[in-house]
């Protein structure tokens, strides 16, 4: 239920949304078209650059019913029946691209990559108009710098500082009464640190100790776009 406001005069009766299963879905289709390419311009040093373009047909939706007041128990309300179906349609794009280098005399290698990803959602006529707002769920930048080293031939030290860019998702509302209660769907960028410190024993045995995310004491990661429930983050 959304709740309504007893202070506001403009706030109508409380709201219930109820799911109703469909007997018609079909699957979900997409067509995938892939390109790469991968080249050791010298033996320790290797590229590899891939691009990528998915279309996507028949996706899973929940398309709004007509609202029904029901007046039949202690507390009125509207009823809001949302039925699944197959409204929605895609495409989606991106590159990716690495890039490794081994270090001389086995001392480690320097990793480097970075994605670029860009998705389009198209609702049918009757479809929930939600399914635009899910297009910055994939965040358009991401990134990360990895460096394995050989401190000794039993110790070895990783260092891995990643990048993930913003999320600027517009937010879908039943009404602005509904407002306080629907949670921020912005995701801030953020940049963290994964380290990592391994000691050989044998061959068959190694001890190591890791510490993740040590830039901040959390941060969020993703949020429910369907279902709007308090985001929790990521320590």
């Amino acid at each position: 239920f959304f709740p309504s406001q007893p202070d506001d005069p403009d706030a109508g009766p409380p709201i219930g949304i109820f799911f109703r299963g469909e007997g018609g879905i079909a699957s979900e289709k997409m067509r995938a078209y892939e390109l790469g390419y991968r080249t050791h311009p010298i033996d320790a040093l290797l590229f590899d650059f891939a691009a990528y373009y998915n279309d996507y047909d028949d996706l899973r939706s929940v398309d709004l019913g007509t609202l029904e007041p029901r007046i039949d128990g202690p507390t009125p309300y509207v009823a809001n029946p949302l039925r699944t179906d197959n409204s929605m349609t895609a495409d989606a794009h991106g590159i990716e691209m690495a890039a490794e280098w081994q270090l001389a005399k086995k001392r480690g290698r320097l990793r480097a990559a970075y994605t670029y990803s860009s998705l389009d959602i198209d609702v049918r006529e009757g479809g929930l108009l939600d399914g635009p707002a899910s297009e910055s769920v994939p965040p358009t930048h991401q990134g990360y710098i990895w460096s394995s080293l050989n401190l000794s031939p039993v110790l070895q030290l990783d260092a891995i500082m990643r990048y993930v860019g913003e999320i600027n998702a517009p937010a879908w509302t039943a009404g602005p009464q509904y407002n306080p209660y629907l949670p921020d769907r912005n995701i801030d960028s953020y940049f963290e640190l994964d380290l990592r410190l391994a000691w050989r024993l044998t061959p068959r045995v190694e001890l190591d100790i890791n510490g993740q995310n040590l830039l901040a004491a959390h941060h969020a990661e993703f949020v429910d776009f369907f279902i709007d429930t308090r985001p929790s983050e990521t320590q």
